[in-house]
């Protein structure tokens, strides 16, 4: 997983491969632990997904961005910083 950019404002790209037939969520924690974003990400069919998530309603910070499948399992961590 990719995301850019990074330190970010308002919106950021997340960038990653999709598995086929698995939904995929995201989901944004703050350095204290509080889930912040909790939501589903449509996924291309093959190939890699671009999602555009936007950040501007989070305080000025540092959170955990983590891809989440189906079932709960975290496929990807990432740390961004919100200006």
């Amino acid at each position: 997983m990719f995301l850019f950019p990074n330190p970010v404002e308002r919106t950021t790209k997340l960038i990653f491969t999709a598995i086929p037939n698995i939904p995929t969520y995201v989901k944004v924690i703050s350095i204290n632990g509080i889930v912040m974003i909790n939501q589903k990400i449509p996924t291309a069919i093959s190939g890699n997904t671009v999602y555009d998530l936007d950040l501007s309603g989070l305080f000025t910070g540092t959170y955990d961005v983590q891809l989440i499948s189906g079932s709960g399992t975290v496929i990807s961590t990432k740390r961004v910083i919100k200006l």
